[in-house]
């Protein structure tokens, strides 16, 4: 038993600090090519080879506009329900999404 590399579904982002090199280093695992890519995502955030966190930020932004338009009739438009537990909804769900991965940003 060990650790099976699936180089199909295994993809390089190089992130240079300052000098990026005219053509791209290779990676190779289990004796294959791996692709380089300029970003992909990674547990829920995206990854760039400009180290930009604007395509993520944005990204976060979308989400929580989705979760919050997904309960908007329902919760937030809905007059039989308190504010305090609107604003908890809002916090738990809305907040929650866009704030996801924000510590590695």
């Amino acid at each position: 038993m060990g650790l099976t590399v699936n180089t199909i579904k295994t993809e390089v982002v190089c992130q240079w600090s300052a000098n990026i090199p005219s053509t791209p280093p290779t990676f190779t695992a289990a004796g294959e090519q791996l692709s380089v890519v300029p970003s992909f995502r990674y547990l829920g955030s995206i990854l760039s080879e400009d180290n930009a966190i604007d395509n993520e930020v944005q990204n976060r932004i979308k989400q929580a506009s989705a979760a919050f338009g997904r309960l908007r009739r329902r919760v937030f438009q809905n007059k039989n329900l308190h504010l305090r537990t609107k604003v908890c909804v809002y916090q738990a769900i809305c907040i929650t999404t866009l704030l996801y991965s924000c510590e590695a940003w």
